[in-house]
């Protein structure tokens, strides 16, 4: 059984991401956030390679941005 293809399904574009970070502190507390942005990709799937379906896929970009805080006790 042959492990090759593609599966439309997932997220396999070009991972081309930015991140960035930053740390507070101030006694017991803590703050951290973080920001993340994958940027958007086109990718062709051919007919040899596809598992599910060929064709042309394109992910928009996504962007995640988090702030944790935390205090000591």
């Amino acid at each position: 059984m042959s492990s090759k293809g593609i599966n439309p399904a997932s997220y396999d574009s070009k991972d081309w991401r930015l991140n960035t970070g930053l740390r507070w502190k101030s006694g017991n507390w803590l703050v951290d956030s973080s920001f993340n942005y994958i940027f958007a990709d086109t990718r062709n799937v051919s007919a040899d390679d596809a598992l599910v379906m060929p064709g042309e896929y394109e992910s928009k970009p996504a962007y995640m941005l988090s702030v944790t805080i935390t205090k000591k006790f």
